[in-house]
């Protein structure tokens, strides 16, 4: 733990949230920068408003702090330092979003300058990196560090910091790591859950949710886009994923009422047009989804303006009352971890779910109009060439709209780092999922990597594929836009052939001038953001 007052102003209790997330801009829109990744591999591309910031920005100042929240990919580290200066009479602590391993290196280096800089303002880490690896406070630059739910946990040793008192009480506070006077982690006992439902609306920021793009198959195709959220955990517990330790299996829902009302105001205030939900499950719960399709239903129509929603499902509790539920409340982009499209694959890591499963749960939803992105996973600790070679074989069996190809990941803190460790052969900023973190059976990284373009193109050039979009762009025509711009992108991305393109973007091509928020938007936003 670093030198800190031990003693404050009553003044002094304004708190800067920093996303460090890298990303290049034109000031119109924002795009994220993926260290290693040259190649496009269906994984976000665009920039969205850091929510789990806001939320605790909110708390904060519902306890009577003043905060600021700044994206690093809208500034370099001297113009963020400028921008803290301007408060720096009333700073009472930075505070640096971890939310995933590969910004950890370029967060120190930004938390260093920090530390140089405003030597005696705590500098507070937390998110999925800190919560797996608390060994994070071992850097000089880092005073503490959040495990699991961030809100009450910041708001307290901020406290202990004004009080003076941060030495004696970090022992106490929940949630919290630090290092002792020999330079180990001490971590204390996980914190109790917060009520979600009583948590008030995260704290937006205008600047930046003007720069937020839909990515790129979405509905509405353009316009502007929110995180949100309805939820807090998720019910599974998969080993390669981080989110038990953050919020171990318990589910917490806000009311639906609460949520539509966020929406609205999200529309009417800031001309949002797409919602991104980032619930873990978002269909965890049927009861509580059918609530909240009916009353989104209800803003839709009170607003009469077109948008939509994004969110992440489970193929193995959905049926057709629900997808008929969320065709009408614009839930409009379900996507499913498809996992693998091998059953062995999926026999070991999500054993709950079954490869026909899948299918018919795809089919349901593509027979709602409901857009499908498929997730899943390559770079198993038993990969060969041949498992590739069958995986390409395989995947036009699987009607998506679109697929994400990412790499098995081993995150510290989540069951299965413990069992690959010996196997990882990259480094911090490696663990993108955009390339190969593991040594695999039989085959290597650069075989790995020709892979994923192979399987993109295999899916998109398909004549399945093509029968699929003709099927549903002709019987759900609201989503020819959408699809329209989706060709353009794999089209430019080399992964689309020009045979394919002239079909698809001719099947796809009736479009009109699109209107969001009572407003046309300019004809500049009617492209998508460049790749």
């Amino acid at each position: 733990m670093n030198d800190l007052p031990t003693h404050t102003t009553a003044s002094k209790r304004h708190v800067v949230f920093i996303d460090p997330l890298q990303g290049r801009t034109d000031r119109t829109t924002i795009e994220i920068e993926i260290p290693g990744r040259d190649r496009y591999t269906g994984s976000p591309v665009g920039i969205k408003d850091p929510i789990a910031l806001q939320y605790i920005a909110a708390y904060l100042e519902d306890h009577g702090y003043d905060t600021t929240v700044i994206l690093k990919a809208l500034m370099n580290d001297q113009e963020i330092i400028q921008h803290i200066e301007a408060v720096e009479d009333h700073l009472a602590g930075i505070c640096l979003s971890l939310h995933s391993t590969y910004i950890v290196p370029g967060a120190l280096e930004l938390a260093r300058k920090l530390k140089a800089r405003f030597p005696r303002t705590p500098i507070i880490v937390g998110g999925y990196h800190p919560t797996g690896d608390p060994d994070v406070v071992k850097e000089d630059c880092i005073d503490f560090a959040i495990i699991g739910e961030g809100e009450a946990s910041c708001h307290e040793i901020l406290e202990a910091v004004e009080r003076g008192t941060a030495v004696e009480d970090s022992r106490t506070i929940q949630g919290l790591a630090f290092s002792d006077a020999t330079g180990e982690p001490v971590c204390t006992p996980a914190r109790e859950r917060l009520n979600f439902a009583s948590m008030p609306w995260p704290k937006r920021e205008a600047e930046i949710l003007e720069l937020c793009r839909p990515g790129p198959l979405s509905y509405p195709p353009v316009g502007r886009v929110a995180q949100v959220s309805y939820s807090r955990g998720c019910p599974y517990g998969c080993t390669f994923c981080a989110s038990v330790g953050m919020w171990n299996r318990k589910v917490q829902y806000r009311d639906a009422e609460d949520m539509a009302n966020e929406m609205r105001h999200l529309i009417t205030d800031y001309g949002i047009n797409n919602f991104f939900f980032c619930d873990l499950s978002f269909n965890g719960k049927r009861s509580r989804l059918l609530e909240l399709c009916d009353a989104v239903e209800a803003v839709h129509q009170e607003l009469d303006v077109d948008f939509g929603s994004h969110v992440m499902c489970t193929s193995t509790v959905i049926d057709e009352i629900i997808l008929s539920r969320m065709r009408a409340g614009r839930f409009l982009k379900i996507d499913y971890g498809i996992e693998d499209v091998l059953e062995g694959t999926i026999d070991r890591i999500k054993s709950f779910q079954r490869i026909d499963r899948i299918r018919s749960t795809l089919d349901a939803t593509n027979e709602h109009g409901i857009l499908i992105r498929g997730l899943m996973m390559i770079g198993y600790p038993w990969e060969t060439e041949d498992t590739v070679r069958e995986r390409e074989e395989l995947i036009d069996q699987f009607p998506v709209d679109q697929l994400r190809v990412c790499f098995y990941t081993p995150y510290k803190g989540t069951p299965m780092y413990e069992t690959v460790k010996d196997r990882i052969i990259v480094d911090m900023a490696g663990f993108t999922t955009d390339q190969p973190a593991i040594r695999c059976d039989g085959i290597d990284s650069p075989a790995l990597m020709d892979s994923i373009p192979r399987l993109l193109k295999r899916l998109y050039n398909s004549e399945k594929y093509e029968v699929h979009i003709e099927s549903k762009s002709l019987a759900y025509p609201d989503l020819n836009n959408s699809y329209w711009h989706y060709f353009e992108y794999l089209h430019n991305k080399g992964l689309m052939t020009d045979k394919t393109w002239k079909r698809l973007s001719t099947l796809t091509a009736e479009r009109h001038s699109y209107i969001y928020a009572g407003a046309a938007l300019p004809n500049s936003e009617l492209r998508m953001m460049p790749g």
